[in-house]
């Protein structure tokens, strides 16, 4: 990548003031209308699981009359967020029309070859990409689930990023001794099964695809066995910026203690990105920014905060 061309890439918004958020419509439990079933010329398939979902927006204070820069895809079978390099508004691009574009193409070849590529999001990846002929760039996470097997596909490439959490205080009599240790002994009830690693060329330098990006072909894809009731959070950098694991995690054990079913998912998306954006506008705070700078930068950082929470539930 040329010299002069990083600078696009930089993050540098770090000024404070109030946010305003765009969240789903729907406040109860946005399970999609639409049939998930996918028809091929041999054979027809319905998924066995499928995504319950609730997402929330919070763009950055100077980006609220465009909605901020981040895109995401909510469906059935994939979710999905992608983040618009900030870096290229100093030169008179619009960030938010590359990742609205990348993710529009990135629906849309679901659509067409879900069937085929669900368990193959490289593929899918690099096809959407390919039709992606804005300029700009933007970083990306992606989640897919196996049409016939308990399985979660994901794709990550940049510092956006995806938690799996799974509650294991479960309601069955099998489970009863090992609840009554969990309830004895120190609340350990929610399990990180897997926390994705950003992708970064040096500090806030994150790849990214488009011009002068990186290779769609780096993202780092990963295959995850899942259970019934998994828990799903994926969001952009906004999120893992301000927010460490373990007060994601106190934010939804509520929600788990009512039941193994979330009840408003909408809401646990809410909570967790109204969090984070008060913990943004904090500059005594200890972010996790702050602490992978090295002391460098001091207090949260204010950014577009994306957040989608999904939740596995069987396809009945």
């Amino acid at each position: 990548m040329k010299l002069n061309c990083i600078k696009l890439f930089l993050r540098n918004s770090f000024n404070s003031s109030k946010l305003t958020k765009i969240t789903n419509s729907n406040k109860s439990n946005t399970l999609l209308k639409t049939s998930f079933f996918y028809k091929s010329t041999t054979k027809s398939f319905s998924i066995k699981n499928k995504f319950n979902s609730g997402f929330v927006k919070y763009p950055h204070y100077s980006k609220i009359d465009k909605g901020g820069e981040d895109a995401l895809v909510t469906h059935e079978g994939i979710i999905c967020v992608a983040d618009g390099v900030g870096g290229w508004a100093e030169v008179g691009v619009d960030p938010a029309k590359y990742s609205k574009e990348l993710c529009d193409n990135i629906k849309r070849t679901f659509f067409e070859k879900g069937h085929v590529l669900f368990h193959q999001p490289k593929q899918l990846f690099i096809e959407a990409a390919g039709k992606t002929l804005s300029q700009g760039s933007a970083t990306c996470c992606l989640c897919i689930l196996d049409l016939e097997k308990d399985f979660l596909h994901t794709l990550n490439l940049g510092d956006s990023g995806y938690m799996i959490l799974r509650n294991k205080k479960l309601k069955s009599p099998q489970n009863d001794a090992l609840n009554k240790i969990l309830k004895d002994e120190k609340d350990n009830s929610i399990e990180i099964v897997f926390r994705s690693e950003e992708q970064t060329h040096s500090f806030n330098f994150p790849f990214q695809v488009g011009t002068n990006g990186d290779d769609p072909s780096s993202a780092d894809v990963k295959i995850h066995p899942i259970e019934e009731n998994d828990v799903i959070i994926l969001g952009t950098d906004g999120l893992w910026d301000n927010l460490f694991d373990e007060q994601i995690i106190k934010i939804v054990k509520p929600f788990f203690d009512v039941s193994p079913v979330l009840q408003d998912i909408s809401l646990v998306a809410e909570m967790i990105g109204t969090t984070a954006e008060k913990y943004s506008m904090n500059q005594s705070y200890k972010s996790p920014f702050c602490v992978r700078s090295k002391g460098l930068y001091l207090g949260g950082k204010p950014d577009d905060i994306t957040i989608i929470v999904s939740q596995v539930i069987k396809n009945n």
